[in-house]
């Protein structure tokens, strides 16, 4: 194994020490495939992936898009990718409104996003792209000056490993729905897409013409 990257990320006050430790050997275990995973009630839940290409996507049943849906963190590892999320993750974890931790394997890089987590300090904050990049620079420096935060964006390298992005997205409601009626809205969401292959955290998403 690679050695690890020694960084000071923010994590999720429910990323313990137990559940780092059952996040990073289930990633190990299925790499080259991607390991998905959430925190429950304090635990590491593993979810099964069944994505019929396993080594670039996450794809999960209905039943495990639910729970999902109602966790304190959301896990999922980047097989020989980079250290940063793809757009995808990041309208994912807006959507949800829930933390979002990647592990990236083999080359060992934990870290974690989303307006859930405190804010890293301006000064000494490390680079990684989507996450503390010059937009969150920005937008934290606003925060701190007590200006109305803009929500984050999907600015991510829009795909890691090649993926395509078929997420589906709604323009803004007219008033900002509760986090409850957000993680339904998405967990029952239907995907669809026309090119010829399918791909998304729904096991149900079928090819559209």
């Amino acid at each position: 194994m690679m050695q690890a990257i020694r960084h000071k990320e923010i994590l999720p006050v429910t990323w313990t020490q137990e559940v780092d430790e059952a996040a990073r050997a289930h990633a190990l275990e299925v790499y080259p495939a991607e390991a998905a995973g959430i925190v429950e009630r304090g635990h590491y839940v593993r979810l099964e992936n069944r994505s019929s290409d396993p080594k670039a996507d996450v794809c999960l049943d209905d039943d495990d898009l639910l729970r999902v849906a109602g966790a304190d963190v959301f896990f999922h590892s980047h097989p020989d990718g980079i250290g940063s999320p793809s757009a995808q993750d990041m309208i994912y974890q807006m959507q949800l409104g829930i933390p979002f931790v990647i592990l990236v394997v083999p080359f060992i890089d934990l870290f974690a996003f989303g307006d859930q987590l405190p804010r890293a300090p301006l000064i000494g904050r490390g680079f990684r792209h989507g996450v503390h990049d010059c937009y969150s620079l920005i937008r934290d420096w606003y925060a701190e000056q007590g200006a109305t935060s803009s929500k984050g964006r999907a600015t991510g390298n829009g795909g890691a490993r090649g993926r395509t992005s078929i997420w589906k997205t709604s323009r803004a409601p007219a008033s900002r729905p509760s986090r409850r009626a957000r993680r339904s809205d998405w967990a029952t969401s239907s995907c669809s897409s026309s090119i010829t292959k399918c791909r998304c955290m729904a096991a149900s998403c079928r090819t559209a013409a």
